[in-house]
């Protein structure tokens, strides 16, 4: 929370400010979850056409199945670190 900004707007403004924040970073989730469900089942099914029929994996050629997985199961743990160059061993290795 940004002190100043209830200096400067009141208690009503810094309130009109971080729902305007929120709402903009959660519009942005909502955006990037509709572009992978959008995207990827498209690109599995064009490498792999019967995936749909597979029992195990074929709830990845979903557009519900690749949201969870993308969004839940990639994106969201790699957002966890504080330092994203952790990812990656050879730059983490050259700091």
């Amino acid at each position: 929370m940004f002190q100043a900004l209830e200096f400067c707007y009141g208690k009503w403004g810094l309130l009109a400010i971080s729902v305007a924040q929120w709402g903009f970073a959660f519009g942005g989730m909502v955006a990037f979850a509709v572009i992978v469900g959008d995207s990827i089942p498209p690109v599995f099914h064009a490498l792999w056409p019967g995936m749909r029929e597979v029992p195990v994996i074929g709830w990845l050629a979903g557009r519900t199945g690749a949201i969870v997985f993308f969004c839940g199961g990639i994106s969201w743990p790699l957002s966890l670190y504080r330092d994203i160059s952790k990812v990656c061993p050879r730059a983490s290795a050259s700091v």
